[in-house]
């Protein structure tokens, strides 16, 4: 069953909880999964885009039978999971026909791939601005370079081989994004499904370098929401490009120059998040999400020439 509500933010637990046991019974135990969305009642971009990873890898894994569910009872959810490409991308016929109606909330289909498409985020901010918004220089490359490096960072490091056995999904990232207009938020989510930035990061900077920027004792190891805020803090600091935090530092300055905005990290058992005028969060669950996943959010006039316009539709799809 659904839950009512899959949001990582607000019902963290419940929300992964929910995803791992799809996850086990799938893949470990290889059992049919049969999801009933008859109480669901609302579903965030984040928790939506781990939802369609961990799904499209058991399908692909155990084929499309391993998986499958009911249609929403909730109208508002299935007008989103058609909207965003939900069913697309795993193969599923929608049960009600396209409409040419526009609302607030603008999705682009999920993508998903396990390479490197050096056109991939020029796409994607393409398919989400349309050709009557028009981003600013500054933000347009910090985006591009950005969305690159993690997908750079998935194909070396997220899926390594003494711990990803299923080859048909290493290297896999996932990304979607939309635009509110009601609001005037530009949102980008992206996710891998690999062993997460606490298992990856001393595999390529020293244990030293990591303790120092946390000002850790000796000996004494950080938990996932630390080790999440180190890759960020060595991001800033190191010049080579063999990490993901030099391209989330480039997300994290445009929220400073928009002065609000929110990045959201969530890896393994760690979630950290900025915002500006708020130092660095870092929180620590007991259940793993099951790899990382990136939310970036920021205002869309500020890195957009898009200029309010009059919406009376209700914002049904957020």
């Amino acid at each position: 069953m659904v839950p009512k509500v899959l949001d990582l933010v607000t019902n963290y637990e419940e929300t992964a909880e929910f995803v791992r046991d799809i996850r086990r019974a799938a893949l470990r135990d290889r059992r049919q999964v049969n999801l009933i969305f008859d109480e669901g009642e609302q579903i965030r971009p984040a928790a939506l885009l781990l939802l369609l990873a961990e799904i499209h890898r058991c399908r692909m894994i155990h084929g499309t039978h391993s998986v499958t569910g009911n249609y929403p009872k909730n109208k508002r959810i299935e007008r989103m999971l058609e909207d965003t490409g939900f069913f697309g991308l795993l193969s599923v016929k929608p049960q009600n026909p396209a409409r040419a109606r526009k609302y607030p909330v603008e999705f682009i289909k999920f993508r998903s791939d396990n390479k490197l498409d050096s056109a991939e985020p020029k796409r994607l901010r393409d398919d989400l601005l349309g050709q009557s918004i028009t981003m600013h220089q500054k933000a347009r490359t910090r985006l591009y370079r950005a969305l690159t490096e993690a997908m750079i960072n998935v194909g070396q490091h997220a899926y390594p081989q003494y711990a990803i056995q299923s080859h048909p999904t290493r290297g896999r990232w996932w990304v979607a994004g939309q635009v509110n207009k009601k609001r005037g938020e530009f949102l980008v989510t992206f996710c891998d499904l690999g062993v997460g930035i606490p298992e990856t990061l001393p595999k390529i900077y020293p244990w030293e370098l990591i303790r120092s920027v946390l000002a850790l004792l000796p000996g004494v190891n950080p938990n996932d929401g630390e080790m999440i805020k180190a890759g960020m803090a060595i991001g800033r600091t190191q010049t080579g490009e063999r990490y993901r935090g030099r391209g989330l530092n480039d997300l994290r300055s445009l929220i400073d120059q928009a002065g609000a905005g929110e990045l959201l990290i969530f890896s393994r058992k760690g979630k950290y998040s900025y915002s500006p005028g708020r130092a660095e969060q870092v929180e620590n669950y007991g259940i793993s999400m099951g790899g990382t996943l990136i939310k970036w959010s920021v205002p869309l006039r500020n890195v957009t020439d898009w200029v309010d316009e009059d919406i009376h539709e209700s914002d049904n799809h957020n």
